[in-house]
């Protein structure tokens, strides 16, 4: 549906002798009539082929959309807040301002030619009245200006126009901003990565170009802004027209006039390849560790029953017995064995055997402390070390142990366990094999003495 501002416009167009439209469309040069919007209605012949367009293309575009650069409406609306004193914003206001006020206004600029080139005109702007007085739009003519000759080859470049041909040559993204987030210029790089035209800047802001994970950041800079900072970085998302994301480091400068803030500039180098090269890295680390927990596993636990395993009980046995000697503690060594072992494989085959063996780890485990060490030594046998035990308390865990063996639910089939119990005392100066001999020893007088029973080591081992 029509907007009133494009009703009437069209019911004054309709009022208007064929004549008068006869002699725009002839006029030599760029006449664009708008609606009161500053949308296009009508352009003629000479706009069309001046900037490249067909009638149609140019229909419901905005004014603002023909500019080649929206800094020169920002300059604009700096200059007619400076001489009107009272703020006047960049966009269509500054471009109508003088004309509503005075019937006329005439300045320039640079029109944006659709293949993208720049078109230096001199703009007049006349404000476009209905039958009965009231505004329906405005007339833009313009016509080429002749440009400047241009200067001796010994005299310097114009340092603005130096400055702005380097950021548009730059790969990093470069943007002006208002206070209130309208872009005032942006570089190739940032139109190029973000996928947006010089035609869609009018109607961005800052936060369409912002991810949604960075609005914290973003609510961060504008605080930094309003609170007098100068300078200010940060780590952002942006997000392109596509939806695509793209991680930029921030460098930001804050620009006051007499105290109130008048501009953002902003240069956003992209680090997406850097972060996505870090978490590639970070994620390798992760699975470096976790191969390393898992062979540091395989390396000392037993892999049928869970236990650690004969490397660990060398090493846990040196670490022990040098405390117990330096310390003056006690320390105890059960080691146990399955009784008649091969006889139930033989008879229930080795898949019973070994949830025989699963079954005697786990009951080890529930009857030991978390400072004790519990061992599948090798095949049926086990080792358990006790820090800071002696004999007799030994004798009671081997005992306890036992009891428990032959309580349990085998299913059918009764086992038990035979337990050889050694201790090193404190004055002793007996070194780790002779602990693990005597210990050994007594297991087999165990088994010798008739199975299920313990079987200590008569005194200390010295």
């Amino acid at each position: 549906m029509d907007s009133p501002a494009t009703i009437g416009f069209h019911q004054a167009v309709a009022t208007t002798p064929d004549w008068e439209r006869s002699m725009l469309r002839a006029l030599p040069w760029m006449a664009i009539a708008t609606d009161v919007n500053g949308v296009i209605r009508h352009a003629n012949p000479a706009a069309c082929h001046q900037l490249g367009f067909t009638e149609q293309e140019l229909l419901n575009r905005t004014t603002i959309l023909l500019l080649h650069d929206l800094g020169q409406v920002q300059q604009r609306a700096v200059q007619l807040t400076a001489e009107w004193e009272k703020p006047v914003r960049p966009g269509l206001e500054a471009l109508t301002m003088v004309a509503r006020s005075r019937g006329g206004d005439q300045f320039d600029c640079d029109y944006l030619r659709k293949d993208g080139s720049t078109l230096p005109v001199q703009l007049n702007v006349t404000p476009l009245m209905a039958p009965d007085e009231s505004s329906m739009g405005f007339m833009f003519t313009a016509r080429e200006r002749d440009l400047k000759p241009a200067a001796p080859a010994d005299l310097p470049e114009s340092p603005e126009n130096s400055f702005r041909e380097f950021l548009d040559g730059t790969h990093d993204l470069v943007q002006s901003i208002t206070p209130d987030g309208h872009f005032l210029y942006v570089n190739r790089a940032w139109l190029r990565t973000l996928e947006y035209l010089v035609d869609d800047l009018p109607q961005l802001t800052l936060v369409d170009v912002i991810h949604t994970a960075s609005m914290g950041q973003l609510a961060f800079l504008f605080k930094q802004a309003l609170s007098g900072h100068r300078h200010s970085r940060q780590e952002l998302i942006l997000r392109t027209r596509s939806g695509a994301e793209i991680i930029v480091e921030s460098s930001n400068s804050f620009s006051y006039e007499n105290g109130r803030l008048t501009a953002i500039r902003s240069i956003f180098h992209d680090i997406t390849s850097r972060k996505q090269q870090e978490q590639l890295l970070a994620d390798h680390q992760r699975q470096l560790s976790s191969a390393n927990v898992k062979l540091a596993m395989l390396a000392t636990t037993d892999a049928l029953t869970g236990l650690k395993n004969r490397r660990v009980f060398d090493e846990r046995m040196d670490y022990e017995c040098e405390r117990a000697m330096r310390q003056k503690t006690p320390l105890s060594l059960l080691m146990l064995d399955v009784d008649h072992f091969k006889d139930f494989n033989d008879e229930f085959g080795h898949p019973a055997g070994d949830r025989v063996l699963q079954q005697l780890s786990l009951l080890m485990l529930q009857n030991s402390r978390s400072i004790d060490c519990v061992v599948r030594y090798g095949g049926e046998e086990f080792a358990l070390i006790l820090p800071n035990t002696p004999l007799d308390g030994a004798l009671i865990v081997a005992e306890r142990f036992r009891e428990t063996v032959m309580k349990q639910d085998w299913k059918g089939s009764g086992i038990t366990v035979s337990v050889g119990v050694a201790s090193l005392l404190p004055q002793s100066d007996a070194d780790i094999q002779t602990l693990i001999d005597t210990a050994d020893h007594c297991l087999y007088e165990a088994k010798h003495a008739g199975r299920n029973r313990i079987f200590p080591a008569i005194g200390s081992v010295s």
